[in-house]
């Protein structure tokens, strides 16, 4: 790998031609304009695949990148959330790896690496602890979309403890979260509760906005390009 400056780094990501891929630490506190999240908004809008993978750390509450967040959903990115480290960095066309040097952006330039024989395997380790948010956010409020992935760890079976983890919640709101589904859908136990909500489309109703199934479900390691 070698080290490229800021310009390079912006100017490779523009040019993403068939896929883009960011990942966004909690270490990330917005200073300024994301150049590389606003890139991936245009890619997105004009009809690249784009995902995004953010720290379920930082992807709520009032200093944080909740706004970037749903900029990339309403363009059509396949955005995740997960509880496992990240770094900061980019993947362009599957094949072009940018690791920042400074985790709250690119502004000192990065390490750049091409068709490294890791990059795969990283890229399904990602994935693999990854949440996928919905395409479309139904309020003003990231809550309640919060309360969507608390359904999707109920019905999936995973303890409190680390479902709680997996959403970025303490144990107590998480809990809390879960009594208000269960509540919701008048369900006894937890089993009912996942039965009901398949009956409901509740588990099934991620679409993109062209009306197609959502892409973001999908498990990376295979890149167009």
């Amino acid at each position: 790998m070698r080290m490229v400056g800021p310009e390079v780094v912006y100017r490779a990501i523009a040019g993403s031609r068939h896929e883009l891929l960011l990942a966004l630490p909690a270490e990330w506190k917005r200073t300024g304009p994301a150049l590389d999240v606003l890139a991936g908004c245009r890619l997105a809008r004009a009809g690249i695949r784009v995902r995004a993978y953010v720290s379920a750390e930082c992807r709520v509450g009032e200093t944080t990148i909740d706004g970037e967040v749903r900029r990339l959903v309403r363009s059509g990115a396949s955005v995740f959330t997960t509880s496992e480290p990240l770094p900061r960095l980019s993947v362009v066309d599957g094949k072009l790896l940018m690791s920042a040097l400074n985790q709250r952006g690119y502004d000192s330039g990065g390490l750049a690496g091409r068709e490294l024989p890791f990059l795969g395997l990283m890229l399904r380790s990602m994935h693999a602890h990854a949440l996928a948010l919905p395409a479309e956010f139904p309020g003003d409020e990231s809550t309640e979309s919060l309360s969507r992935e608390v359904l999707h760890q109920l019905v999936s079976g995973f303890k409190d403890e680390a479902a709680a983890r997996r959403v970025g919640m303490s144990l107590r709101t998480y809990r809390r979260s879960v009594a208000r589904w269960m509540t919701r859908l008048g369900a006894q136990s937890r089993f009912q509760a996942g039965y009901e909500a398949a009956v409901q489309g509740l588990l099934f109703g991620r679409t993109r906005r062209d009306g197609g199934p959502n892409e973001g479900a999908a498990v990376p390691g295979e890149f167009a390009g």
